[in-house]
């Protein structure tokens, strides 16, 4: 390893297991306990920090480390300028001779892409230019040294369309308008002679014979030739070598073509002993402020080592004496030598077309910290993890707590006190909201209280349907001018009172809610909103029908309509 490390000093921040007796870190961690009991509702265990009996305190962090490479190729590559007659030193470099890697490029240490050139001195040599054997000129790449070039109005044809008659030879002619005709206009013609449709003088059938004869005319950008001088050589056929600039000579040189990259590596190291709950972030056993991600590998890290080096070998980090770390660190080299050595590589040969000319080592630590502590003579522990102190506390008093709650509601939903029941499973859904088993069986008691008010409205309708009927066709017994009797109106009137015992029933529950704490009081409210409703709305339709007996509803409601 090229770069020195104080590895004593290091080992005070990155270290697999550290026993905390700081008195001051103690006492924080009594606060943080302190300030998130003190957040839990329903129980009396406040400032539980301050009531515990902290037995060991070890610090366990997390760490991400990353190991980043910066490579650079080099291809030996030939190139040309003109020679301006500038003083040229003695070849001594050749690529027979040449050592591409002996020569120094500029440091890179952004591990980004980027690319680079190096002119190798003493490689130089005065050649005549290959391209116009020491002529300084080429022939016309335009014209292939013609001078001349196919005229770009004709295309070498010599002749182009007419522009007068448009190709076609004749033009129409401007007396009669193309027809060969014209209508007599004697000035003493009758009616019958003004139609009379004579011969055009001035044409032949409508047109005319154009000057050109046959609808082609002369180029006039060529003057018949075909072809016009070429821009490019000016008619010349040849124009100034390229290569060489017009000189006939040429320096030529070696020059290495580098390419820079960069490619990362990243390992996750984690306390053997640490929970699956708390990397995986499992919301409903971890305590955290609202908003806040649990998941540990989601969790912000520090920064606690930034380092380069020329090249990271194997068991560097073995002075460490930390394991794991070192492990880790090993892993990621021999990640990045697999894939150097790799067969699909297609960057060349490593160390020879390729090598890694500079490497990073991050490490970013996240502060986990395990407490096993005694209250009431009871043990417990928690872990307590993040930069928001997230709790991860799976057996605690305050859960204990929390547990008897649940019990007690679950037993109570079992005997059907849903009030009670609601009463307990509320105080521990304010305890941990998150914890699915409570929602499951807060959301199961407030069902069964809805179905006891649907249950009452339900038989509302059917007692108030019957009774509607009864009065109905007693009515009909007593005074049978009133409407003739029909078993069809009341089947009509039994599921109006069926459909609105329904509806009534739903809405005693958002009138009444769980206020009722018994249950038989939440059946007669149903009952009676669902038997005050049917009662209003068959006073009103009986007062419709009396004011207005001959109204096509009333007629189809009594079926006198068909």
């Amino acid at each position: 390893m090229d770069t020195k490390l104080d590895f004593d000093k290091l080992s005070e921040e990155i270290f697999e297991i550290k026993s905390v007796n700081d008195k001051q870190k103690i006492d924080n961690i009594k606060n943080i306990l302190n300030e998130w009991s003190n957040k839990i509702p329903n129980h009396d265990i406040k400032d539980m920090g301050n009531k515990i009996e902290i037995l060991e305190f070890y610090e366990k962090p997390s760490y991400i480390v990353s190991l980043e490479t910066q490579y650079e190729k080099r291809i030996l590559r030939e190139g040309t300028v003109a020679y301006n007659g500038e003083e040229i030193l003695q070849k001594t470099v050749n690529k027979a001779n040449v050592k591409i890697w002996s020569y120094d490029s500029k440091p890179i240490f952004d591990f980004k892409e980027k690319k680079d050139k190096i002119k190798i001195e003493n490689s130089q040599e005065i050649i005549e230019c290959p391209d116009c054997i020491g002529k300084g000129e080429i022939k016309c790449n335009h014209c292939h040294g013609q001078g001349k070039t196919q005229c770009s109005r004709c295309l070498g044809a010599r002749e182009i369309s007419c522009q007068r008659c448009n190709g076609a030879g004749r033009i129409r002619c401007n007396v009669c308008g193309g027809t060969g005709e014209l209508r007599d206009q004697r000035n003493n013609a009758t009616s019958e002679a003004n139609n009379y449709l004579r011969p055009c003088n001035n044409c032949r059938g409508g047109y005319n014979p154009c000057f050109c004869s046959n609808g082609r005319v002369v180029c006039p950008n060529c003057n018949g030739v075909g072809m016009t001088i070429c821009n490019t050589c000016r008619g010349s056929g040849w124009i100034s070598c390229i290569k060489c600039s017009g000189k006939g000579r040429i320096v030529r040189y070696l020059y290495i073509d580098i390419d820079f990259w960069g490619d990362k590596f990243d390992k996750n190291f984690n306390f053997k002993e640490l929970p699956e709950d708390i990397i995986t972030g499992k919301p409903d056993v971890i305590y955290n402020d609202k908003g806040l991600e649990c998941s540990l590998i989601k969790e912000p890290a520090y920064q606690v080592l930034n380092v380069f080096f020329d090249k990271l070998e194997e068991n560097d980090f073995i002075k460490l004496n930390f394991d794991g770390m070192n492990t880790a660190i090993n892993e990621l080299i021999n990640n990045i030598k697999t894939k150097n050595n790799s067969q699909n590589n297609n960057l060349g040969v490593f160390n020879e077309d390729y090598k890694v000319i500079k490497q990073r080592l991050v490490i970013n630590k996240i502060d986990i910290k395990h407490i096993k502590y005694k209250y009431d003579d009871r043990p417990y522990e928690l872990w307590i993890y993040g930069n928001n102190n997230k709790i991860y506390a799976p057996s605690n008093p305050i859960k204990e707590i929390e547990q008897f709650y649940f019990s007690k509601a679950k037993d109570l939903f079992e005997q059907k006190c849903y009030s009670d029941a609601l009463d307990e499973i509320e105080k521990a859904y304010q305890m941990e909201p998150d914890l699915k088993e409570i929602k499951a069986l807060r959301s199961k008691i407030k069902g069964n209280i809805g179905l006891q008010y649907l249950f009452g409205g339900i038989i509302g309708g059917v007692v108030s349907s019957a009774i509607l009927n009864i009065l109905y066709f007693a009515a009909n017994l007593i005074l049978p001018s009133l409407k003739k009797l029909s078993v069809d109106v009341g089947i009509k009137i039994a599921l109006f009172s069926l459909i609105a015992s329904f509806f009534t029933g739903i809405i005693s529950i958002f009138i009444f809610n769980t206020k009722e704490r018994f249950g038989e009081k939440r059946i007669l409210k149903g009952f009676f909103v669902t038997a005050i409703f049917l009662l209003i709305s068959f006073t009103l339709f009986v007062t419709f029908i009396y004011i207005n007996p001959n109204s096509s509803f009333v007629k189809d409601f009594f079926n006198e309509g068909r």
